[in-house]
């Protein structure tokens, strides 16, 4: 996981401590917080509900050669009306 994308790091008692907090903080700003296990490198993260289904939706649609087969397609016909806009746009 990158270290970027964790809000902030908290042992277990302090995240005990700050649990409705956190709560609030992971469900209505999309935090992610980085729970260790005292003096352990056990790690878990709290994440929102949304978070979770979109993970594991992008999950579900990886696994499926077919939809990233289409997905990959509609990438490239956008980037080519992309292009060719951008070279009508040039020539003018």
């Amino acid at each position: 996981m990158n270290d970027e994308t964790i809000s902030c790091r908290l042992s277990v008692d302090e995240a005990q401590a700050r649990l409705t907090e956190l709560v609030g903080r992971v469900g209505r700003q999309s935090e992610r917080v980085e729970i260790t296990d005292n003096g352990s490198a056990d790690k878990c993260v709290l994440i929102s509900r949304r978070e979770l289904e979109n993970l594991e939706r992008a999950i579900e649609l990886l696994s499926d050669r077919d939809e990233v087969r289409s997905v990959a397609d509609s990438l490239a016909r956008c980037l080519a009306a992309d292009a060719a806009k951008a070279g009508v746009g040039a020539a003018a």
